[in-house]
């Protein structure tokens, strides 16, 4: 078992948790979440830490409760958008080159396929999408009363994860 793998289970364990009302972040979760990141960019050739992620269901469990209620923190929104950019990465782009022809390839093609099928119920929750609205069209609206703000990069984000 990769030492990394082991991280990621930790990592998400620290994230928080939620009450039933709302998403209670811990004071490092910003770290954490950056860390998921930072993996997911150096993920191996299997798709080993995405594939992990996505058993570990951690999209369905922390990150779609978590950016409604911290949506009005620039720093947890900006991270949050990110990642679950990251992980909603559609599974033919990470294969440059098609479909795997060979039976293991083909396998963790069709897994991620299914991890991401897996991630549509999470996303019908409540308030997912009107809080990922008002996000948008507050960067929008920063981002067209000041043209070099720096805000425009977190909505630019969330038009590529609407996408």
């Amino acid at each position: 078992m990769s030492i990394l793998l082991a991280d990621i289970d930790a990592t998400c364990a620290a994230l928080g948790y939620t009450d039933g009302q709302r998403y209670q972040a811990e004071s490092d979760a910003i770290q954490g979440l950056k860390h998921l990141i930072w993996i997911l960019r150096r993920d191996l050739d299997n798709h080993e830490y995405r594939r992990h992620l996505g058993r570990a269901k951690v999209l369905q469990t922390d990150l779609v409760y978590m950016l409604p209620d911290y949506i009005n923190d620039d720093d947890y929104a900006d991270v949050l958008i990110r990642l679950l950019v990251i992980l909603t990465n559609p599974t033919l782009l990470l294969y440059r080159d098609g479909p795997p022809k060979d039976n293991h390839g083909r396998k963790v093609f069709l897994e991620l396929i299914d991890i991401l099928q897996s991630y549509k119920n999470a996303f019908t929750r409540g308030n997912f999408w009107s809080s990922l609205f008002d996000k948008l069209k507050q960067s929008l609206e920063i981002g067209l009363d000041n043209e070099n703000n720096n805000n425009n990069n977190p909505s630019f984000i969330a038009v590529i994860f609407y996408k």
